[in-house]
């Protein structure tokens, strides 16, 4: 019984490491937008700015962001291509924060959109990480981003 015990306590007590590793630390929420400054065939990864507008540490803060990404090819309507790594800088206020791109995927929507879904690894400024789920816009000239970021 003692045993069955031990071993359900160090399950609970791994659960709750691995959950707090995710989280980055200060916690960052928000929302950016911006649009694609360079298409990876162009530049060598694909580049993103914009503004951002959310929470560090659960107090109200906005600035801008800077994205690069290292993605798979993009394919047909329906499917997906792997994020294959990048990096990213957020002003918050006067929070400064910098990053790799873990990893992630571009899904093709179809109507000439992508939903993009990433991991952001917190190297300067905090620890953890965020995840991003962003609209990439094709249609429009500049091409678009809209989306979230959360823990």
């Amino acid at each position: 019984m003692i045993k069955k015990l031990s071993s359900i306590a160090l399950a609970v007590i791994l659960l709750l490491v691995a959950q707090q590793a995710v989280a980055s630390e200060p916690a960052i929420t928000g929302h950016i937008e911006g649009v694609e400054l360079c298409p990876q065939f162009v530049c060598g990864a694909a580049v993103f700015v914009g503004q951002f507008k959310g929470n560090v540490d659960k107090r109200r803060a906005k600035g801008g962001f800077f994205v690069s990404v290292n993605h798979e090819p993009l394919l047909g309507e329906g499917k997906s291509a792997n994020i294959t790594g990048g990096e990213w800088f957020l002003r918050a206020n006067l929070h400064f924060f910098r990053g790799d791109v873990l990893n992630g995927t571009i899904f093709n929507n179809g109507d000439n959109t992508f939903t993009i879904e990433t991991v952001l690894q917190v190297t300067s400024g905090g620890s953890g990480q965020i995840m991003a789920k962003v609209d990439l816009d094709h249609n429009v000239i500049p091409f678009t981003v809209d989306g979230d970021l959360s823990q």
